[in-house]
This record gives C-alpha cells, sequence and structure tokens, in this order.
C-alpha cells in the first residue's frame, strides 16, 4: 500500500513538472507572440555559459526574428520567458517615449546584504531618479575638465610600462596592460589612492577588479535572482563576491574618513565630489562606496576592454592605424604640440574609430528593461506583462549587414557625420540611450581617446597572428564582451 501511495505521488509530481514546462514554454504563443523551437532544460539558451557567449544567442535570434518578419519575438531562459525587441521604433518607445513604463533594469541588487550592489545603475524607480539627479553634476565637462590632469598623469605610466615590456620582448600583451592602465585611472579617480597596477601587476585594486569578472555566480544563483527577486532578497542572496564587497567597502570609509579629517587636502576627483555630497547630507557612506565601486567597474572593464578591441583592429587595419595616427598630430599642430583637454576633444577621427569599435564590441552587448505595469505594443493588441524582462540586442543590431554593410569589417568612415544621418537613432546603442544612457559615458571616452592618443604618437604595432586569433573568440561564462585569450602585438618604437 505504502509503495503504492508512493508511486502515485512521484507520478502526481511528474505530471505536474510536465504540465509546468509545458505551460511554461507556452507563454509567449499564447500571448501571441512569435517564438521558437525550445530544448529542455534551457529553452533556447543550449550551451550559454559552456561553449557561448550570452551575445551569440541574441544575434541568432535577432536574425531569426528577422526572418520570420516580425519586429519582435519571445525567447526562454530555462522556463522564464524573455521578450526580444529587434525593430527600431519599438526600441526608440522603449528607452525614450515610453520612459515612464521602462524605467528600471531589472537587474537583481540586495541592498540590506550587499549594500555594494545598490548603485545607479542597478536602482530602480524614485531611489534611482534621486541618485542619478544627485550623480549628473559629476560628469559636466568643467567637472571633466577637473579631472584631466589626473588621466593624463596616468598615460605617462602607461608609456613606461609599455616602453619596458617593448624593449624587453618586442611586444605588448595589450589587454594586461590597458586593463592596468584603467585601474590606476580609476583607482584614483573614483578612490583618490594611487594603485600604482602598471608598477605593480599584484595590486590589490588590479587584483579585485579582474576578480569580478572571473568569480561569476553559479547558473543557479543568477537564475534565481533574476526570476524570484523578492525570494532571494528575503534569503539574503548576493552576487558580490565577499572578498570584492568587503575591500572596496573598507577602502571607501578609510578614503572618506581620512578626507573629513583632513579637510585641507583637495584633489579633483570623483571622491571629493562624493564626500561633499555626504556632508551635505545627500549620501551615506553605503552609498558612496556602491558608486565608487559601480564607477570603478564600468571604467576599469569598459574603456580598457574598448581600448583593447581598437588596437587590435588598428593592428590589423594598418592603413587605419596611419590614417588616425596622422589625424592625431594634425591636431596636436593646431593645439600648440600640447595633449590639452581641448586637443583631445578635437580628434573627430580617432573618436570615429573609438566609435566603429564600440559598433563591433560594444561590451554590454544588450540591454535590459522591465515595465513597472503591462504594456500594449504599440500598433498591435499585445500586451507585455507587468515586470517582463525586454532584451534589446546591441551587438545584434549593430552587426545587421542591412544598417551596417560589411558589418565585419572595421570602418571608421561610417561615424562621419553625414553617415550618421542616414542611420536611425537607435541602430547604435553602445551607452545605451534616454534617461538611463551611461553617465559616465564623457569619461569613458575621453580616458579611451587619450591613451588611445599617447599610444598612436609614439608606437606602430602589428597583430602577432601566431600568438593571437582572427576573429577574437570571446568568453562563454561573461555578460560582458571579454576575448577568452591575451592579445599579442608586435610593436616598434616611433621616433619623434
Amino acid at each position: 500500500m505504502d509503495l503504492s501511495i508512493g508511486l502515485y505521488l512521484l507520478l502526481a509530481i511528474a505530471t505536474l513538472v510536465v504540465w509546468y514546462v509545458k505551460k511554461s514554454f507556452s507563454f509567449w504563443s499564447d500571448l501571441g507572440v512569435t517564438q521558437f523551437p525550445v530544448s529542455f532544460p534551457r529553452g533556447n539558451f543550449v550551451g550559454v555559459g559552456i561553449v557561448r557567449n550570452f551575445s551569440e544567442v541574441m544575434l541568432e535570434y535577432y536574425e531569426k526574428t528577422k526572418q520570420a518578419g516580425v519586429k519582435f519575438s519571445g525567447i526562454y531562459s530555462f522556463t522564464r520567458p524573455l521578450f526580444l525587441a529587434t525593430d527600431l521604433e519599438l526600441v526608440k518607445s522603449i528607452l525614450v517615449r515610453d520612459f515612464n513604463v521602462f524605467p528600471n533594469r531589472g537587474v537583481y541588487f540586495n541592498e540590506k546584504h550587499d549594500p555594494i550592489s545598490a548603485h545607479i545603475f542597478n536602482l530602480e524607480n524614485e531611489p534611482w531618479r534621486n541618485l542619478r539627479q544627485k550623480l549628473s553634476p559629476t560628469f559636466t565637462s568643467g567637472k571633466l575638465k577637473m579631472m584631466y590632469g589626473t588621466i593624463h598623469d596616468a598615460t605617462e605610466k602607461l608609456l613606461e610600462t609599455i616602453g619596458k615590456q617593448v624593449s624587453e620582448t618586442g611586444q605588448l600583451e595589450v589587454k594586461d596592460v590597458l586593463a592596468r592602465f584603467t585601474t590606476d585611472i580609476i583607482g584614483t579617480t573614483a578612490f583618490g589612492i594611487d594603485c600604482n597596477s602598471l608598477e605593480n601587476k599584484d595590486s590589490k585594486f588590479y587584483v579585485m577588479g579582474c576578480r569580478i569578472f572571473t568569480q561569476v555566480p553559479t547558473q543557479f544563483v543568477r537564475f534565481l535572482t533574476g526570476t524570484f527577486k523578492g525570494l532571494s532578497r528575503k534569503l539574503g542572496v548576493v552576487l558580490t563576491d565577499k572578498e570584492v564587497s568587503d575591500f572596496y567597502m573598507q577602502i571607501t570609509k578609510e578614503t572618506v574618513e581620512y578626507r573629513e579629517k583632513n579637510p585641507q587636502i583637495k584633489r579633483q576627483d570623483f571622491m571629493s565630489l562624493l564626500v561633499d555630497m555626504k556632508k551635505s547630507n545627500i549620501l551615506t557612506v553605503e552609498q558612496i562606496a556602491a558608486q565608487s565601486f559601480v564607477f570603478y567597474l564600468a571604467g576599469f572593464e569598459t574603456s580598457s576592454s574598448t581600448m583593447t578591441y581598437c588596437m587590435y583592429e588598428l593592428s590589423i587595419n594598418e592603413e587605419i592605424q596611419e590614417k588616425v595616427r596622422r589625424s592625431v598630430k594634425k591636431v596636436l599642430e593646431k593645439h600648440n604640440n600640447e595633449l590639452t583637454y581641448e586637443a583631445v576633444n578635437d580628434m573627430d577621427y580617432l573618436e570615429q574609430c573609438v566609435s566603429e569599435t564600440l559598433r563591433k564590441y560594444p561590451v554590454v552587448p544588450v540591454l535590459i528593461r522591465t515595465p513597472v505595469k503591462a504594456y500594449k505594443i504599440p500598433g498591435t493588441n499585445i500586451v507585455i506583462p507587468k515586470n517582463q524582462p525586454v532584451l534589446i540586442p546591441v551587438q545584434a543590431i549593430q552587426m545587421d549587414p542591412e544598417i551596417y554593410p560589411e558589418p565585419e569589417k572595421y570602418d571608421p568612415d561610417r561615424f562621419e557625420p553625414e553617415e550618421i544621418k542616414k542611420r536611425h537613432q537607435f541602430s547604435y546603442l553602445p551607452f545605451g540611450e534616454g534617461p538611463r544612457i551611461c553617465i559616465g559615458m564623457r569619461f569613458g571616452l575621453l580616458e579611451a581617446k587619450i591613451g588611445l592618443a599617447r599610444i598612436l604618437l609614439n608606437y606602430k604595432f602589428k597583430l602577432d597572428r601566431s600568438k593571437t586569433s582572427v576573429p577574437l573568440k570571446m568568453m562563454p561564462k561573461s555578460f560582458v564582451l571579454s576575448p577568452t585569450e591575451s592579445i599579442f602585438l608586435n610593436v616598434e618604437k616611433i621616433s619623434n
């Protein structure tokens, strides 16, 4: 009898599981949204995190959606439904026109158990609006100009490090050196600390920066926090590595305390602006830590990766490399051969190279938004439910041959002003768009441009194809675009 009851229970459970899976995998078709065949248990994300990058899936389903002749589709990460927006007018509605419906990214954070996760990138609704309003003045042209000297000083050490490595080996491992360069810049501007990562590869700041992107949560934890945010917060689930969190929280508290005790010390950096906000009771020390952390996180990865990919492409396309070098020299001649803030901002062709790099390699290849209420898609009767994750496939859009002919080709001329005017405004989204556009965008571009300008003026470089693959292979476990391998360039000093 007991055995029979056990068998009935197992059968009932199995029936419920089958019903739940079928019901979950028909979520989009029940709403009238085009969907594609799924595989149990991973839905449409077969191989992601193992042999495929998240962005590869977005490229695949972007193409399938267009081939199906529709403007959007539904996909599944395990049983979690995700809405994929591929039409640029719909993307514009989500990011700008109907921003009041889509103000949030829907990214998990836990302010109680992991206060460093409650930063401007993750925060939602009024807390985000209030913080964005408070922080926006710290990224004006005037404030960037104040921090320019700090960035420029870091480029001196960058050139010293490159010179030393080139004299010893004739080569440059570009990804590592540039990551240490941006670590030093962000360390000093965000925390007011001289990290010396270029001189000391074992610098704690550099080690922790790398750890952020290597100590990633398990797929189960990501599924749990993505699908059951409220439960995850009650359970105290955190995504930030504890050692990383403790390090940045401690370093922030020490820096804030030191500056408050020594008001005579004035540094032209991001931290000084945040400390002033704390004095005015605008921010707490925990909020300062969270904002400094995300500023470091964004500056460390996005700027170093953008510079790395740009040098990779210029090392393959040597005619373009020479053209941008001539352009940089020409701009300098207009500015008395001084690499001033104004000179860097005049380097239009260099900025075109950076823009083309970000087109091919957007560091964040997918934007996520979640509606705060049910949303009727314009021109249809289809309604996206409240809190339903909406994906905007940035890299897929920017690699669409109908928008950018020969998308694999590296062509900075695509970003000449007249060419930009020919394209839809929302066909280029490496920093996002609308009210939640990246707040540190101009800082990141300035950091990348000054570093690249100094390198181009002093060195010629060519890819070592025996050590670096073409095209680059991307890490399957990383949400951001990150190469799996080191990038080696053969480098030659320019006699000035």
